[in-house]
């Protein structure tokens, strides 16, 4: 009798400690997971609000170009055969909306009027600085006739 009152006392034991072996260990864990967590975003300052970079501030990643859609060529310059290149200098938005077309070399017969059209209709990525998005200027090219 004293022996299996013993042996139950040990058996409490031993599964007090492996209950305390395990929990416990990860309970010391899951709370040192949680706490480098709400640090690590402690560290991250967030995005305030729309950036605006000049073209001379370096960033971490240039604006990606997802579509630049072909303009339309007019009746008008197919007729006369007109042939050359409009230069545009645009912004990308940190909103990622273009913005601010200028007309740096134009054509007639509506290409200028189709070149901008297209323009504003590119998809892109923004810039990113620091992980926050910004605006950069672009210089972009259309081809008359488009090839």
């Amino acid at each position: 009798m004293l022996n299996e009152l013993t042996n139950r006392r040990w058996g409490r034991l031993l599964s007090a400690l492996l209950v305390a072996g395990f929990v416990v260990p990860w309970l010391l864990v899951s709370f040192y997971i949680a706490t480098a967590d709400a640090l690590s975003h402690q560290s991250e300052q967030p995005c305030k609000g729309k950036v605006v970079d000049q073209n001379g501030v370096p960033v971490t990643r240039k604006p990606v170009i997802k579509a630049k859609p072909n303009p339309k060529v007019t009746e008008e310059a197919v007729k006369n055969k007109t042939k050359g290149e409009v230069l545009l200098k645009l912004v990308l938005g940190a909103d990622r909306q273009v913005t601010d077309v200028e007309v740096i070399q134009g054509l007639p017969n509506g290409l200028t009027e189709a070149a901008v059209a297209a323009a504003r209709q590119i998809k892109f990525e923004p810039a990113l600085k620091d992980g926050c998005p910004v605006s950069r200027e672009l210089k972009v090219v259309y081809q008359f006739p488009p090839k």
